[in-house]
């Protein structure tokens, strides 16, 4: 049978030369977590249920943290965005 993917995408304007850490936990599922840059590029990705991404953002704009799980799976998530 087919993979279904859930997404759910979080717009957050980010600062060039700031570093970011994105943090995704306490999912009640299999998630995974994507950055999207301001013109639409994937710029990381992962996987888990404590999937983090560390990123020095290189253009001001706003950028997209997507938010997936697997199989169609549905539940609650921590999703924390840190500006450093």
């Amino acid at each position: 049978p087919p993979v279904v993917h859930r997404m759910k995408a979080i717009q957050v304007p980010m600062q060039a030369g700031k570093k970011y850490t994105i943090t995704l936990g306490n999912a009640a599922f299999d998630p995974g977590l994507r950055l999207n840059g301001p013109s639409g590029q994937q710029l990381d990705a992962k996987n888990g249920q404590n999937a983090r991404i560390v990123f020095t953002a290189q253009q001001p704009g706003v950028y997209q943290i997507i938010r997936a799980s697997r199989n169609g799976a549905v539940g609650q998530f921590q999703l924390t965005v840190l500006e450093q």
